[in-house]
Formats: C-alpha cells, structure tokens, sequence
C-alpha cells in the first residue's frame, strides 16, 4: 500500500503507547536488558510556596499521584505496588526481562565520548549522509 512500510525508529514505550492509542498501527520490541530512565521531581529550596510544593510532590509518588500520571502520559509508575504489567505499556514486550538504569554519569564519560564519535563516523559514511 501507498504510504506503509516496516520501520524501526527508537522510542520509548510510553511515546509509542501514544500514537498506537489514536489509532496508528504500530508495534513495540524492547531489548535486552530493558532500558531504564527515571524521572526526577524537585523543589527549590526558597520557593514561595514550599508546602504547596511538598504536597505536591507527596501526590505524585503516592499511588494514585502514579496511577493519574500513568493515565495521561503512559510513564510507567515507580510505586512499588504498581509495579504490575498492567501499567507497562507493551507489557508483553518488556515484563520479565533484565533491565539496567541508565546512569547520567556515563553520558559525561571518555566512554560516551569514544562511542559518540564512533557512531559519528557510521552516520556521514551512511549513503545519502550530507558531507561537510
């Protein structure tokens, strides 16, 4: 058909969980081991409305704070008592798998340097890559 192709782009499950919910027909993988990110939350030290704040943030990593977030964004919840397929979106993909965190320190590493530039090399020899 016009317009329909077999594609691979990275995403987070979560983003694709989005699209396949309006309709798009999409599939998910994940690798091995499952790639983890956190989301952070905080409050500033002299913010003017610091209960407010501190509400807030109590709300948010309380069970129904994560249950709403997973509703309107399809982030999978990090309560512990949440922690069931039902809030992972491709479940089937990803349940049962090893997974890894992501550490922030290895993206300011002389590893990450090394690997970005490698991968560099692979995308402007990739046929069509622009040359500068």
């Amino acid at each position: 058909m016009a317009g329909e192709f077999h594609a691979s782009l990275p995403s987070p499950e979560w983003v694709a969980k989005r699209y396949v919910t309006k309709g798009a027909p999409l599939g998910y993988h994940c690798p091995v081991p499952v790639p983890i990110t956190l989301s952070q939350i905080a409050m500033l030290d002299k913010s003017p409305r610091r209960n407010a704040a501190r509400l807030f943030i109590n709300w948010m990593v309380s069970r129904e704070g994560q249950i709403v977030q997973y509703a309107t964004t399809f982030a999978v919840p990090v309560h512990k008592a949440l922690q069931l397929p039902q809030f992972v979106p491709f479940a089937d993909t990803i349940v049962g798998k090893r997974a890894n965190v992501r550490d922030d320190a290895l993206l300011v590493s002389d590893t990450h340097k090394k690997m970005s530039e490698l991968w560099d090399t692979y995308w402007a020899a990739a046929p069509g890559a622009k040359k500068n």
